[in-house]
């Protein structure tokens, strides 16, 4: 894995893929970015490996978007995954 750099903070994984983001091979020691990676893992487990990274919440939960913009998927860091169709 190489360490991530600048150009990858946190703020620049919005928009990538659970899969992208899954796949990247890189690592950090913020706590932040790896419930990130942690959660695209999740996603990918799940076949949601398309939807897309919005944001993190303080308590480290993340927030994905489908696709087609049709849900959000509200992932926890013990592993649950919530649905919220818009």
């Amino acid at each position: 894995m190489r360490k991530g750099s600048p150009e990858d903070s946190l703020d620049n994984l919005a928009g990538k893929s659970a899969g992208q983001i899954r796949n990247s091979n890189l690592q950090s020691d913020n706590p932040y970015y790896v419930s990130i990676v942690d959660a695209a893992t999740i996603m990918w487990e799940r076949s949601m490996d398309s939807w897309v990274y919005v944001t993190q919440r303080e308590d480290e939960t993340t927030i994905w978007r489908a696709p087609d913009e049709s849900a959000l998927a509200i992932v926890d860091l013990d592993g649950t995954a919530k649905i919220v169709h818009l």
